[in-house]
């Protein structure tokens, strides 16, 4: 009896702490990044109907958000993606700098939202999700999230 009141005791304190949600800085749909579609006689780079943007076949496929910050840090970047055909590895760089090949899961057509921490400056940032060289495409992408870490 005692365990059940400490334990009780212990669930209720942890549910009566408040939540530290993340503030959500910038938020920005597939349709709004500006986009380089590379000319391809099957899969070519558009926006479906679900609001998805792929399949990212053809290298050099990418979709490029900007996103103002009021200043420089770690964030953590939200992508909402959907690898309904397999799991891949695609390519995200942000301000031009060093591409950085992400994994990404096998998902259902619904999709999912993967978390990526990233170090961003105040003012303008470019975020660039694409096929580079030894990627492997098909995927799709639907919004990206910046938050607070």
């Amino acid at each position: 009896m005692k365990k059940r009141v400490l334990m009780g005791a212990a669930l209720a304190a942890l549910l009566s702490v408040p939540s530290m949600a993340q503030e959500v800085l910038a938020e920005q749909s597939a349709k709004e990044g500006l986009l380089n579609v590379v000319t391809s006689p099957k899969d070519q780079l558009a926006i479906g109907a679900d609001g998805f943007l792929g399949p990212f076949a053809s290298e050099g496929d990418k979709v490029t958000w900007t996103v103002t910050l009021p200043k420089a840090g770690q964030y953590r970047l939200h992508l909402f993606f959907n690898a309904k055909w397999g799991g891949k590895k695609n390519t995200l760089v942000i301000n031009g700098g060093e591409p950085q090949q992400i994994d990404f899961p096998q998902t259902s057509e619904v999709g999912e939202e993967k978390v990526i921490p990233v170090t961003l400056q105040a003012g303008s940032n470019r975020i660039s999700f694409g096929k580079a060289p030894n990627d492997w495409g098909y995927m799709f992408v639907k919004s990206i999230k910046v938050t607070s870490h």
